[in-house]
């Protein structure tokens, strides 16, 4: 009888230990989940400050292709362009660089990265901007920085649709994509 006491005791202090475990397990969970939304807080911020930033980028890409592009278009399309402005018209939408010359316009739109959902939505506003301009004849140029995998899909799109795309190396340098 003793002895049976003594392992009930025994397997009493295991179950005793046993709770105390599973409790620092369960305390070290509830530190994990906390670290694991503190680390989400961190990245939802960290994601707000990254599109901030590549908004800036966006920016100063558009305002160096803006400043650079009138001479290639002087060059390869003859045309004396002194300003590219950005313009929204309404009831088409938003152009990152416009002109109008006489009869002509020239429609530009800028891209870091070149993706087939961009080449859809400037030529969606150039077929709006179409209806509108009729009695004008359009030259569409999209320029870009970056290739992504779809890029070259995107590019197939756009001439397609006869629209010069212009890889923009920087300052001046402008290199027409086929």
């Amino acid at each position: 009888m003793k002895a049976l006491r003594e392992d009930q005791n025994k397997i009493w202090e295991e179950i005793k230990a046993i709770k105390e475990e599973n409790n620092k397990i369960w305390l070290e969970i509830k530190a994990m989940r906390k670290d694991q939304e503190d680390a989400w807080v961190t990245i939802r911020h960290l994601m707000s400050d990254v599109g901030g930033i590549s908004r800036s980028l966006g920016k100063l890409l558009e305002r160096d292709v803006r400043h650079y592009l009138p001479m290639w278009i002087k060059g390869k399309l003859g045309f004396n362009v002194d300003k590219l402005r950005r313009v929204v018209i309404e009831n088409v939408g938003e152009f990152d660089g416009y002109v109008e010359v006489d009869d002509w316009i020239i429609a530009v739109e800028v891209k870091a990265t070149l993706r087939i959902r961009d080449a859809n939505d400037f030529i969606n506003r150039l077929a709006r901007l179409r209806v509108i301009k009729a009695n004008k004849r359009i030259t569409a140029v999209l320029a870009y920085v970056n290739d992504v995998k779809e890029t070259a899909e995107a590019i197939k799109v756009l001439r397609t649709y006869n629209v010069i795309v212009l890889r923009h190396h920087g300052e001046d340098d402008f290199e027409e994509v086929t």
